[in-house]
């Protein structure tokens, strides 16, 4: 009856389709992120890595985390052609945000361990649980590969876990 201009039934349907598979992927990274998160609470708490699981499962949850929680936030990060205006809109909003809080963590890390360092008792068990936090950072010799990848380990996670919550916060 009408025929349409520009872009074909076909074109849209695929560009809605991979508009809506940003987000389904982004979805996928915020949930493997807080399983990482849930781990590393399970490791620290318990010792035991991997949620407990041993063997095959073990090595395959590990595959699945690194790949969903850090190599896949990489791309959706840099994939533009996958956002529509307003996933691009949420996209510098949480780049934003996230370069406010790359300035400002070292500097309020800073603080918070030399209150803690000189502020809580040395016998008791908060400063315990502090050690337990700290002791990663101030480790002598830790390689420089180790450190860089994990500050891209937690920068991934913020970037998605910031998405998601800007996400959320504009459908209130």
């Amino acid at each position: 009856m009408f025929k349409l201009k520009g872009r074909s039934e076909g074109t849209r349907s695929k560009e809605a389709l991979r508009y809506r598979a940003y987000i389904w992927l982004m979805n996928l990274a915020l949930l493997v992120t807080f399983a990482w998160i849930l781990e590393i609470i399970v490791r620290r708490s318990t010792g035991i890595p991997g949620l407990g699981l041993t063997g095959t499962a073990d090595f395959i949850a590990f595959l699945i985390v690194q790949v969903c929680s850090f190599v896949l936030p990489f791309f959706l990060m840099l994939f533009r052609f996958m956002r529509d205006d307003y996933t691009e809109m949420l996209w510098k909003r949480s780049v934003v945000v996230l370069a406010y809080l790359v300035a400002i963590f070292p500097i309020a890390f800073a603080a918070v361990a030399w209150s803690a360092e000189l502020g809580l008792p040395k016998d008791g068990g908060a400063y315990a649980a502090w050690r337990t936090i700290y002791e990663p950072f101030i480790a002598p010799g830790a390689p420089a590969d180790y450190v860089v990848s994990m500050a891209w380990k937690y920068y991934m996670a913020a970037f998605v876990i910031i998405f998601q919550f800007l996400r959320w916060w504009d459908s209130r």
